[in-house]
């Protein structure tokens, strides 16, 4: 019982609760929440030994782990060090066929979508050219009547029929490691960045950062 008093003394005299509350990893855990639940479970499995830390207390080290090795490794490397600069880019008004031929030319895979102010609202790659081919290549018996009966629908002309959009930006002045999850867990593989006028100097992508 003296024991527990002073326990309760000392925690309290120096700020910390007792008993110990476990604290949950926040929802975005930044670059070093590449683990998931399960692979927690296999990993403790492992370790044939009771730890003295809970569960969520230990998701949380160990999300602080990773995310210090990252910033070790990375350093204080920004976006501005790695894109790529000058980029091709294009207007939303150009015909896809123009668009396509600056692609291959400069044997890219992706072009922002600029506007007249320079800002990115949108992006074209090689994939969104070979997606629209490959539906109309493998166009079926029940759409080539329907095409007959009702009229072929008209084709994308535009960059602007076939772009993504929103589309996600990084800025020049922003940490590498930031970059990380975009690649790793949102499927981004091209990146435009952007300067403090959100206008477009350069584009990173996955296989650049990797």
């Amino acid at each position: 019982v003296v024991l527990v008093a002073v326990a309760m003394a000392f925690h309290r005299l120096t700020g910390r609760r007792y008993p110990h509350a476990q604290h949950a990893p926040p929802a975005s855990a930044g670059p070093a929440g590449r683990f998931t639940q399960e692979d927690l479970d296999v990993a403790l499995q492992h370790y044939n030994a009771v730890l003295d830390i809970g569960r969520a207390d230990l998701e949380g080290l160990l999300q602080l782990a990773g995310k210090a090795a990252f910033q070790r490794t990375l350093g204080e490397l920004r976006c501005a060090d790695i894109m790529s600069a000058p980029v091709h880019s294009v207007t939303s008004e150009l015909p896809l066929k123009d668009a396509w031929a600056l692609m291959r030319k400069e044997q890219i895979k992706a072009v922002p979508v600029v506007d007249g102010r320079g800002w990115v609202v949108g992006i074209v790659t090689v994939s969104d050219f070979m997606r629209l081919a490959h539906l109309e290549a493998h166009e079926g018996i029940g759409q080539r009547l329907r095409a007959l009966v009702t009229g072929r629908p008209q084709q994308p002309r535009t960059v602007s029929a076939l772009m993504s959009q929103p589309v996600q930006t990084a800025r020049q002045d922003q940490p590498v490691m930031d970059l990380v999850p975009l690649f790793s867990e949102a499927g981004h593989h091209h990146l435009p960045i952007v300067n403090a006028q959100s206008e477009l100097v350069g584009i990173i992508t996955q296989t650049g950062l990797v």
